[in-house]
């Protein structure tokens, strides 16, 4: 006999807060054919109820075991998605009858008997799928094909003498859901999407299904708060076709101000429930809400943000303690956003900026890039005239390849009034991580500042992500890159610890940027702990770039005791307040430095320009233009509402600020620094000397030549005795070649991640398997994944971004019988 739990939920909508409610089938299926073992209950927001091994809250799911004999789950298998048929599987762990085990679902994959376990995967708090499979690979247990949408600290599972899964308030991981201290009221499922814009002057009508569950509903209300008053409420009347209904009054929406609601119900035996339902309110949605208006939204050529905030709060928005108010963007409302102040230095200034943080229920659905998103913030770019230069570094680092925050401009309402012109930037952490194709369970360590092993930062160095670990990783990083290491060594360890093309990408945007803050401060860490091991950096916080300089001096671009050296940052390169070992490594290892060198002139040719490029031809130029032109309405009341800045000459009116500033920086920075790296630091120049000090000359290559001959050695794509297939690429030149998003064809394929340079004379391998191969070949430049084609060719090429060949070879491939 086979029991199936059903799960039955509205149609999915647009929005999270609909998601609650998915139309979608899920079955929790119990088989009477072997044993009984089920997935009792899970919690996908766990944001502090139950506290893992190490003090972390992570994620976990329940198996509760309801055959009268013990079950051995060697072999069962837990998955997140319904095609994955190998998903995490159990050591071997007895589970006695009715007993119930926790595995963490943080990531982490540890499945070691005796010890606590946890899945390769974390669950999703929007909604997925979650399954448990028998050793044979069939079904014992599911939530098919999606649970609905999670809160947080709030679990979801299924209890006795009911049909249907269920939200529990009183989470029980570990103990049978019936032991629960308040078991669940009356499930409530809004009929419709809730408006994102009402009408003043015209009730709402809402209308909810109260379904009983563990006995009959009694009663069903409506609460409702306009603007920040005092929260209203009123019964809802329950027609024939099983539905409540009930208004918000008219008088309750006024125009140009905003409305909240939600819903609760008790049944009979005083057991009640709510909706939204939060769990834990500092991370959950409260209230469901709309904005309020007659006529359309302000006019702005940029994405307009609506927040709302209580004026008695705003002193907590401008500090670290933050205060909690709703947003509204594009149609859709967002309740109980918390925000607060970012930034350091600029924390100081007249304009701040902003961190926001959005229910774990509700992410924000932002127009930018990647998906929805729950940490995010407002950049005042205060002290910049231009606002743009923080924007100009994260736009070309993205350009180059690098693993930047989006960072684009958009005009911000506060309480119905013109706030400001800011720049929406994503926050360091996991979501940056995904968004850019990294595993987000690696360490990401913030303001790593000289890259030390005494912590020295003056940025504030902290551990961003893997907190579950302390920073032995980053202490060996350290330790192998200091200046008492002999440069041999570091240079071994360096190709051995780091993913080079991604530092040299880094390196040659931020330099040619004149980045300031990252030498001793802002430069960020992540570290692929569970897949190739290797470090890269990830740009944050470059506000002091472009020339700009807090405090005076004026704009900057060619002054290389100061700052303006292309290896800036290095010992004895312009560094007043220490120097970054990281950058050290790069520029004092001979193939590293002719990497960055080779990197930077492919960078200024594409996006920069030789001195003296036309206006409208200039890359740069033109995307500051497009930008310029977007924001210039909205700049001229930001510097009206907030003055003008210490950078720009005094005097200098609102309206002529942003076109002064833009000027300034084309004409003092962008042209100057053309000279500077073209000509000043140019290998072909015989003046100053060539070096790696500030008193000498970089020696910036020229262009690199059409096509450069490259050579094919030692390739292996049949996999050896070690298990890894690689070829190895050579150059003979004298000049290093960019490969970057090169392509491998034929039998094998690839594309080369920006930043990936042939040094001179030298040579790369590329694998399948980059851990194993460094492994084996200490001091060598490893790059992959390398993949083979299903049908081999039986040849291998390799093809620049024009698809002209660079190399062929012959592998000696067939296609298998």
């Amino acid at each position: 006999m086979i029991f199936k739990t059903v799960i039955r939920f509205p149609r999915r909508q647009t929005t999270p807060i609909a998601l609650l409610a998915l139309g979608l089938l899920l079955l929790c299926g119990l088989s009477g054919r072997a044993q009984p073992v089920i997935v009792s209950e899970f919690m996908a927001a766990n944001s502090g109820s139950l506290a893992g091994p190490g003090g972390t809250h992570d994620d976990w799911i329940e198996i509760q075991n309801l055959h009268t004999n013990s079950v051995n789950l060697a072999g069962w298998v837990l998955s997140n998605s319904p095609k994955e048929r190998r998903g995490w599987t159990f050591p071997a762990t007895n589970l006695a009858p009715s007993a119930c085990l926790i595995v963490f679902a943080s990531g982490r994959d540890q499945a070691r008997p005796g010890a606590p376990l946890h899945t390769h995967f974390r669950l999703s708090s929007s909604g997925k799928y979650l399954g448990l499979r028998r050793p044979d690979g069939s079904i014992a247990s599911e939530y098919a094909p999606a649970y609905p949408v999670q809160y947080a600290d709030v679990s979801f599972g299924r209890l006795k003498g009911l049909t249907n899964a269920t939200y529990l308030a009183v989470p029980t991981p570990g103990l049978p859901n019936e032991s629960g201290t308040k078991l669940p009221g009356p499930a409530l499922l809004p009929i419709a999407t809730p408006p994102g814009v009402a009408q003043p002057g015209k009730p709402i009508q809402i209308q909810v299904r109260a379904t009983a569950q563990l006995s009959a509903v009694k009663e069903v209300r409506l609460h409702w708060r306009s603007t920040f008053h005092r929260e209203t409420n009123a019964l809802m009347t329950l027609g024939g076709d099983g539905i409540w209904t009930a208004e918000i009054p008219s008088q309750a929406l006024k125009d140009e101000s905003f409305i909240r609601w939600r819903m609760t119900a008790i049944d009979a035996e005083g057991r009640g429930s709510k909706f939204p339902f939060h769990g834990n309110p500092e991370h959950s949605t409260v209230y469901f809400g709309a904005v309020i208006r007659q006529s359309p939204p302000p006019s702005s050529a940029l994405p307009v943000f609506e927040l709302f905030i209580p004026p008695r709060s705003m002193g907590g928005a401008e500090s670290d303690a933050g205060a909690r108010g709703c947003f509204f963007w594009d149609g859709e409302f967002y309740d109980n956003v918390l925000v607060k102040v970012r930034g350091n230095t600029t924390a100081g200034f007249p304009k701040k900026s902003h961190r926001l943080e959005f229910p774990q229920d509700h992410p924000l659905r932002h127009p930018g890039p990647g998906g929805r998103i729950r940490h995010t913030s407002l950049m005042a770019e205060f002290g910049d005239p231009t606002y743009l230069r923080q924007h100009l570094s994260f736009w070309l680092q993205s350009q180059a390849g690098s693993a930047a925050p989006f960072h684009y401009p958009v005009r911000v309402q506060l309480n119905g009034q013109f706030w400001q012109l800011g720049l929406h930037s994503q926050v360091l952490g996991e979501e940056l991580l995904e968004r850019n194709g990294l595993d987000p369970q690696g360490a990401l360590y913030k303001a790593v500042g000289t890259v030390t092993p005494d912590f020295y930062s003056t940025g504030g160095f902290e551990k961003k992500t893997r907190r579950f670990e302390g920073p032995e990783d980053y202490l060996q990083l350290a330790q192998s890159l200091h200046e008492s290491v002999p440069l041999d060594a570091r240079r071994k360890n360096a190709f051995r610890l780091l993913n080079i093309p991604a530092v040299i990408n880094y390196m040659a945007c931020a330099r040619l940027t004149q980045e300031d803050d990252d030498i001793w401060a802002n430069l960020c860490l992540y570290h692929d702990n569970d897949g190739t091991g290797e470090w890269r950096p990830i740009p944050f916080d470059m506000n002091v770039s472009w020339g700009l300089s807090f405090g005076a001096g004026g704009i900057i671009a060619n002054q290389d005791d100061f700052r303006s050296h292309p290896f800036f940052g290095a010992a004895d390169v312009g560094s007043h307040n220490g120097f970054n070992r990281l950058f050290t490594t790069i520029v004092q290892v001979p193939e590293t430095r002719a990497m960055l060198l080779r990197r930077m002139r492919t960078l200024l040719d594409e996006y920069w320009g030789p001195p003296g490029t036309p206006w409208k031809q200039g890359v740069i130029e033109q995307h500051i233009a497009g930008l310029t032109n977007l924001m210039w309405a909205d700049a001229i009341l930001d510097r009206k509402r907030w003055g003008g800045t210490w950078n720009i000459k005094q005097g200098t009116s609102a309206e002529a600020h942003l076109p002064v500033g833009v000027q300034e920086l084309e004409r003092f920075f962008i042209e100057p620094r053309r000279v500077h790296l073209y000509q000043t630091h140019a290998l072909s120049q015989k003046s100053p000397p060539l070096g790696i000090t500030s008193r000498h000359r970089a020696g910036i290559p020229e262009s690199q030549a059409a096509h450069p001959k490259l050579e094919f050695a030692e390739i292996a794509l049949r996999a050896p005795a070690r298990g890894i297939i690689s070829l190895r690429i050579t150059n003979a030149l004298d000049v290093a070649v960019d490969l970057s998003r090169w392509q491998l064809k034929g039998d094998a394929h690839f594309t080369f991640e920006p930043g990936t340079v042939l040094p001179p004379s030298g040579s790369l391998v590329v694998t399948d398997n980059i851990k194993g191969m460094k492994a084996t070949s200490p001091g060598r430049l490893v790059v992959g994944p390398l993949r083979l084609k299903d049908s081999p060719k039986g040849w291998v090429s390799l093809k620049d971004t024009s698809d002209g060949e660079s190399a062929r070879a012959r592998t000696g491939l067939t296609k298998e019988p």
